[in-house]
């Protein structure tokens, strides 16, 4: 709250309405921010007239309370890539990995591969094969995401040097 306090204005000084909105609102994101422990972010909606707020509680936080209920966590690597690649204003090259998950793979290669995931242990027995009821794209978008949570592809780097 420090950084917010200024000297006492005068009577006749004013500003205008969207600098008070904007100073009050990171006025409330701060404090809620320190107080809950949350963590936050803030975006504009494109026509500036509402503010979206995002909050989640740090994967340490989730931890310790899981802890301390004596839950058991399971963790599992995250499928979808993140905020950031479905946000049509940042402006990264995702054409190549689109494209990589596009591709359709042979019910011969995709069964070579999941019994080769299988074997080295990355994968366990319910995603073994290729299902009789599944179609080709069924069966390709379940391999490209399987190896998208092993690592197996390899996604674009985000900075270029």
């Amino acid at each position: 709250m420090a950084r917010f306090r200024v000297t006492r204005p005068e009577a006749d000084h004013t500003i205008p309405m969207e600098d008070w909105l904007s100073l009050s609102r990171e006025v409330v994101i701060s404090v809620l921010a320190e107080q809950s422990g949350l963590q936050m972010k803030v975006t504009l909606s494109r026509d500036k007239r509402y503010v979206y707020c995002r909050l989640r509680a740090p994967a340490r936080s989730l931890m310790f309370q899981a802890d301390v209920d004596n839950h058991r966590l399971q963790f599992c690597p995250e499928v979808d890539p993140s905020y950031e690649f479905w946000d049509p204003t940042n402006k990264r090259d995702e054409e190549n990995e689109i494209l990589e998950e596009q591709k359709l793979v042979d019910r011969d290669t995709a069964n070579e591969r999941l019994e080769k995931y299988y074997d080295a242990g990355k994968i366990g027995p319910n995603d073994l094969a290729v299902f009789e009821d599944e179609t080709q794209l069924q069966w390709s978008t379940r391999l490209h995401t399987l190896e998208r949570i092993m690592d197996e592809v390899t996604a674009e780097p985000r900075f270029r040097n």
